[in-house]
């Protein structure tokens, strides 16, 4: 089988039960058995697999079709134009995410500034890293309750440049801090218990369900980062939620009566609610 003909082969696989992705995937599972560079992709597309290869490419196609993430299968997901390594332990950085950066961005245009910056629920770091890109003279703080996440947040700092510029700390989202951060931003878990069904395989298969499902309401997590902050002497000039599309109107109401003076939202590409700037 030639390069070209395993790709189209394993995209076949993939489409058949469904997977909308199918021809990126199968690239990409392809060039990762391979060790190929993206040029050996091009050149090298009439490529011979032989056997030992034909059966790295199987290994990791028969992962996918268990709905296995590819972030997963090629360690890595690309944020912000940034790669991060994933596992287990964190969710896979979406791409919609990357609007709590677009907004922070807006918020401090200055990017010289040496902003302190606090990330309630890093994860894999996606967030906190990427504005530390953006922002030469930052400083942050990440915090989750995962061991296995803060693991994966201090590699990707490492890897990426950033560790003397960035802690990370275990806590969970009512960790009791100063304040004295310019900026604070979270993706929390935002699903009620009974949305969890409602998920995709890829997501409720592999993703950490801490990460995901907030509780009964699916507004613990604001509830508790809402009152923490709310007690803080020096408020943050930005507090930035990733929200579940249907959270808006209860959000607003919940950090209301938390005291805040405003609350604004915005929209992802697909014009549903994503992000929320809470001001006190």
């Amino acid at each position: 089988m030639r390069l070209d003909q395993a790709i189209a082969h394993w995209a076949a696989q993939f489409k058949a039960i469904g997977i909308e992705s199918s021809g990126l995937d199968a690239r990409l599972i392809v060039q990762k058995a391979l060790g190929f560079s993206d040029m050996d992709m091009i050149l090298k597309f009439d490529h011979l697999l032989p056997e030992a290869e034909c059966l790295a490419v199987e290994n990791l196609a028969k992962r996918r079709l268990k709905r296995e993430p590819v972030a997963h299968l090629l360690g890595y997901r690309e944020f912000w134009g940034l790669n991060f390594h994933v596992n287990s332990d964190t969710l896979v950085p979406r791409p919609d995410s990357e609007l709590l950066i677009e907004t922070a961005l807006d918020l401090f245009p200055k990017k010289e500034r040496a902003l302190t910056i606090l990330d309630i629920g890093t994860g894999s770091g996606c967030l906190l890293l990427s504005l530390l890109s953006c922002f030469p003279n930052a400083f942050g703080v990440g915090i989750d309750m995962s061991d296995g996440a803060l693991e994966v947040a201090q590699k990707n700092a490492t890897d990426l440049g950033f560790a003397d510029r960035c802690s990370f700390v275990k806590g969970d989202y009512s960790s009791s801090f100063c304040g004295g951060f310019d900026l604070v931003l979270s993706n929390p878990p935002y699903l009620a218990e009974e949305e969890f069904g409602d998920l995709d395989e890829d997501v409720a298969c592999y993703d950490p369900y801490s990460a995901l499902v907030s509780g009964q309401s699916g507004l613990e997590a604001y509830d508790a980062i809402l009152s923490e902050i709310a007690d803080w002497n020096h408020q943050p000039h930005g507090l930035i939620f990733e929200l579940g599309y249907r959270q808006a109107s209860s959000l607003c109401g919940l950090a209301k009566a938390k005291g805040a003076s405003s609350v604004d939202i915005k929209q992802d590409l697909a014009g549903h609610d994503r992000v929320a700037i809470v001001k006190f």
